[in-house]
């Protein structure tokens, strides 16, 4: 295929320094982007949505468990510092102390350990640590299944997982495999409220001035993987390539709410409305799946999917509906779409969303 022809120079536009809506002693003030995030604690900036209480747990392998209950420790106060809300360990069972889920049966190598080509038994260590994680979700998994049909917090739980590999994503494929099969023994509303989070191990011995910003970063990241549920009451077809979370009668919208948001989007030439979706899409190297993200101008919602690849007309057709389906969600009639990709666009690709847009069964 060929490429596309580049955008002139003339095509492009700089835009300003983007400015920030954030909340501030009970209001909402605009603020500079550059630095917003270092700065946020000692100005005493608040998130532009309320804030959101957590309790955590860390799959952690014993020999890292003192570094890890500092770590998190620091974590806690550099979240609540930042205003997000409450972020403490669940301490109310003495097997799990500090929150710690012990990751065992599997020795575990320094952090940012690294396969030796002379080490015959490296495939060996990293099945057994996959088996030792996997034996951990378990427990896990049925810890939390338990204990939800206890108790109804009104917090969200996150699970930290400690990877002690730094340099093969071997293992932290089979740990998000491993989280996945303990979310699926959860109820529906159980699996709405737990966020996931990968650690690599050597952030736990950064020193102080690295580790301050690491402990930033993850507070906002966790914080904005945290939804809120919302019920609405009338009746909803799902669509049928929509998450789980897709609300159904009665059920709960999976709200996203961000910490911060743009103050004043730019305005787009072509489009007559400030409603503007922006969609973007990247072909996994393997060429099996197709990545996509959507967002509006403002930042207000993000929504994520991955979706088989196939014929380029038919893949593109799902991203459409689920760019379709996000929009439905919203109070706003007329919307702008701009849809964008990872890398080049190709002229099949170009040739495919034509006739995806002007077929005489499109939804536009």
């Amino acid at each position: 295929d060929e490429w596309c022809s580049l955008p002139s120079k003339e095509s492009i536009q700089e835009e300003d320094n983007a400015m920030l809506l954030v909340g501030y002693k009970d209001e909402q003030i605009s603020i500079p982007a550059s630095n917003c995030l270092r700065l946020w604690d000692k100005a005493q900036i608040e998130p532009y949505s309320c804030r959101k209480g957590v309790t955590y747990y860390v799959l952690c392998p014993q020999n890292l468990a003192n570094a890890a209950i500092n770590f998190f420790q620091d974590l806690s106060s550099v979240y609540e510092a930042c205003h997000l809300g409450r972020h403490c360990p669940q301490t109310n069972y003495p097997e799990y102390p500090q929150g710690l889920v012990y990751v065992n049966h599997a020795p575990t190598p320094a952090p940012g350990a690294t396969p030796s080509p002379s080490a015959s038994n490296w495939q060996e260590a990293l099945h057994d640590h996959r088996e030792a994680y996997r034996e951990a979700c378990y427990r896990l998994g049925q810890h939390l299944v338990l204990w939800m049909q206890q108790y109804n917090e009104n917090m969200s739980t996150v699970i930290y997982v400690i990877d002690p590999f730094t340099h093969t994503g071997d293992l932290g494929v089979s740990i998000v495999r491993c989280l996945a099969d303990l979310l699926s023994a959860q109820n529906k509303s159980s699996r709405r409220s737990t966020v996931l989070q990968i650690v690599p191990a050597a952030e736990l011995f950064l020193l102080e001035e690295g580790q301050a910003e690491t402990l930033r970063e993850l507070s906002f990241s966790v914080f904005t993987k945290i939804r809120r549920l919302s019920f609405s009451p009338s009746p909803i077809t799902p669509h049928p390539l929509s998450a789980p979370s897709t609300p159904q009668r009665d059920d709960a919208i999976h709200l996203y709410e961000p910490a911060f948001v743009l103050a004043n989007p730019p305005r787009l030439i072509s489009a007559k409305k400030e409603n503007v979706l922006h969609c973007c899409y990247r072909i996994s190297d393997d060429l099996n799946y197709i990545a996509c993200c959507i967002t509006d101008a403002r930042g207000e919602l993000l929504e994520n999917r991955l979706f088989p690849n196939g014929p380029l007309p038919v893949s593109f057709d799902y991203i459409l509906k689920f760019c379709l389906h996000a929009i439905s969600w919203t109070d706003k009639f007329e919307w702008t779409l701009i849809v964008a990709k990872m890398g080049v666009f190709v002229q099949s690709e170009v040739q495919a969303w034509e006739s995806v847009l002007l077929s005489p069964s499109s939804p536009l």
